[in-house]
């Protein structure tokens, strides 16, 4: 992608536009380092096939979810009623994966490796936008405080799901027996696939 040399933008932080750029620029910086570390691991070379299932699906839906923030902060700031209701929407998604991680993956993971770091860090980050989505239930939607706090929910979610990406699941592919990845990806199917308006 170029030259290796950190991206700089420069925006009046009062324009419409500094958020989504600030954010294009933030998952850029963090997806550069996700890539290397993922071609540096067994996890998606040499077990592809299996990886291919339970991993990439938890994958998937951090790419539509991740899309619907950035659909989401695109939306002119006049069009409240669109801001309401797509953040329904991703509430929901949100909630169900966050939901599937921990009912499948993370408490298998829980006996496995008890005093993971990775893994608690994982779970706190899970409180926090749990946290987060309900307090933004309670904040006037058309307001800048709502913006600003749904914003920093976008940071902490891009970081939390490209972390998982980089040391938990290539951990958990190390630690889980085949046997094991066909039962949760069984298991993760039985919950259901998040669901959002671009992967309907």
């Amino acid at each position: 992608m170029g030259s290796n040399s950190p991206s700089v933008l420069v925006v009046d932080p009062g324009a419409p536009s500094a958020g989504i750029e600030r954010q294009k620029i933030f998952i850029r910086n963090l997806r550069k380092n996700h890539i290397s570390a993922i071609n540096k691991s067994s996890y998606k070379t040499e077990h592809d096939t299996l990886h291919m299932d339970i991993f990439s699906s938890m994958e998937l839906d951090h790419e539509a979810v991740r899309a619907q923030f950035l659909k989401l902060q695109n939306l002119p700031l006049t069009q409240h009623h669109a801001r309401a209701e797509q953040f329904g929407q991703l509430k929901d998604a949100l909630s169900l994966h966050l939901d599937t991680e921990e009912q499948v993956l993370y408490s298998t993971l829980s006996r496995i490796l008890p005093q993971s770091r990775i893994l608690h860090d994982a779970l706190e980050q899970h409180k926090k936008i749990r946290l987060a989505l309900n307090e933004l239930d309670h904040i006037p939607v058309e307001s800048q405080v709502w913006m600003d706090r749904f914003n920093s929910l976008s940071d902490l979610f891009i970081r939390h799901t490209l972390q998982e990406e980089i040391d938990l699941f290539p951990q958990a592919w190390d630690m889980l027996e085949e046997a094991t990845l066909k039962n949760l990806m069984q298991r993760t199917a039985n919950l259901g696939q998040v669901k959002l308006p671009d992967r309907l």
